[in-house]
């Protein structure tokens, strides 16, 4: 048991300069496996194929664990179908309420500038004439 332990260990963790680290994906899968509640691919493939390769392909995320075995989830499949959704939405950065504002007033202010020039060039022609 312990020389199993062992070499589990030693596969699952990345040596570090100071810490070892345990590498997440493979431990999930193991203890999923050990549950029960890993999901087969497969088992998906006819019902939607799409989903199947999401599934085979991939992010692993908690809903993953959640489609069968102990303490399944209803909703977990169109979690994991929105998974993308919500990344996008949760990093996304905000959009001003009017975009270009500060570009307009930019360019207004350039226009205000460059009448001001052309007058005044004007009227220093028309004094030095």
């Amino acid at each position: 048991m312990q020389a199993e332990v062992k070499a589990v260990s030693d596969g699952n963790t990345a040596r570090g300069s100071v810490h070892a680290y345990v590498l997440w994906t493979p431990y999930v899968l193991d203890i999923a496996k050990q549950i029960g509640c890993l999901p087969n691919p497969w088992s998906y493939l006819l019902k939607s194929p799409r989903f199947a390769l999401k599934l085979a392909l991939g992010s692993v995320h908690p809903y993953t664990f959640r489609l069968n075995g102990p303490h399944s989830w209803d909703g977990a499949a169109n979690a994991i179908k929105e998974v993308p959704c919500k990344t996008v939405k949760s990093t996304k950065t905000r959009v001003p309420k009017v975009p270009y504002k500060n570009a307009v007033r930019t360019l207004a202010e350039q226009a205000l500038l460059a009448v001001l020039v052309l007058v005044s060039a004007l009227l220093l022609s028309w004094y030095f004439m």
